[in-house]
This record gives C-alpha cells, sequence and structure tokens, in this order.
C-alpha cells in the first residue's frame, strides 16, 4: 500500500522542494507512474492542482504564493493514480508549507463559454490526430487536443474568474490574449 500519514492521508515516499532559481516560467507537473516532478510552480499553483480548483478560488493566500517558484520532486512508494497523486501533494503542502485550509461557499464572478448562434466555430479533432505544440511566444499560444475543460481553465487562468462549460468534444483552438498582470 501507499505510505500513509499520521492523519491517514496518502504521502510520498521521499519529496524534495527547493526555491527554483531557473527562471523557467509557469511550469506544468509532470508524472508518471510513481514520480512527480514540477519546476517553476507557484505555492498557488500546487493548491490548484492538489485541490482540483481553478486559481481564481484560491482566496487569502500570501502574495509570494503567486510569485516565488519552487522545483518539486517526489516518488510515492507504489504506482498511483493521478487523484493520488493530488492527495500526496496535499499532504506535502501541510507539511512543507504548513498550509491550512478553510472550503467555504462565496459568490464569485463566473464566464459561461457557450456555442454562438450557428453552432460551435473551432475545428474538432479526430481520434488519433498527433497533438503538436506550437513554438511561439507563451503570448501566442496554440493548442491542439485539448478538452474544452483545459480550454475552460486555460482561459479561466487568463481571465482570472472561473469558466464554465457543457461541450465535451476535443478542439483544436488558436488563443492570442495580452499580458495579464495579477497584482
Amino acid at each position: 500500500c501507499l505510505a500513509v500519514a499520521q492523519a491517514g492521508a496518502l504521502s510520498f515516499e521521499v519529496a524534495s522542494v527547493k526555491f527554483d532559481q531557473s527562471g523557467s516560467g509557469r511550469g506544468v507537473p509532470q508524472m508518471d507512474a510513481t514520480r512527480l516532478y514540477w519546476r517553476g510552480a507557484t505555492l498557488k499553483r500546487m493548491i490548484c492542482e492538489a485541490y482540483r480548483v481553478q486559481y481564481a478560488q484560491v482566496l487569502g493566500a500570501p502574495g509570494w504564493a503567486d510569485t516565488e517558484r519552487y522545483e518539486v520532486e517526489a516518488k510515492a512508494e507504489k504506482p498511483a493514480s493521478r487523484d493520488q497523486f493530488r492527495q500526496m501533494l496535499q499532504s506535502l503542502l501541510a507539511d512543507r508549507f504548513k498550509l491550512s485550509l478553510q472550503r467555504q461557499s462565496k459568490n464569485l464572478s463566473v464566464y459561461v463559454l457557450t456555442a454562438a448562434k450557428g453552432g460551435v466555430k473551432l475545428k474538432e479533432m479526430r481520434q488519433g490526430e498527433p497533438n503538436q505544440a506550437d513554438e511561439k511566444a507563451t503570448l501566442n499560444q496554440f493548442h491542439r487536443r485539448a478538452s474544452m475543460a483545459q480550454f475552460a481553465g486555460m482561459l479561466s487562468d487568463m481571465m482570472s474568474g472561473p469558466i464554465f462549460n457543457g461541450y465535451t468534444g476535443m478542439l483544436e483552438a488558436r488563443s492570442e490574449a495580452p499580458a495579464i498582470d495579477r497584482k
């Protein structure tokens, strides 16, 4: 069985969290069956991943939670699912950052992603079609083979607010947006 912390929560067998001075920008977590590697992670991004919440839903964090970046390397004792990795990340955040949180209901402004009168204009991806990344600047991001939930998540970050949708297909979409200052 996976390593279990005192409170009965899953935890990593071994983990390292250190300041990331590489300047690599906003990284995304890389996982395989037993390992997590994340360079350029802010505390808020780690909270979002661990608790499956959107960026705009993390309230009351100190200012440095948006700016200080970390490099996280962790290993599970046995192969784990993404949900199990999230539980282990929750334990890691509680241990290393003394994170405690409070869940509450709060009214927030939201955006709703809906199809235009004439229907969805984005190209739906065919099964088996390769996912190719665009090598342009970060403000002109090209996303291929993204689910609508992934696309809505990216838009949510750009708009600083939750976005709800109901489309379930895989889309090819180009997004071009100005820089957003989150101060």
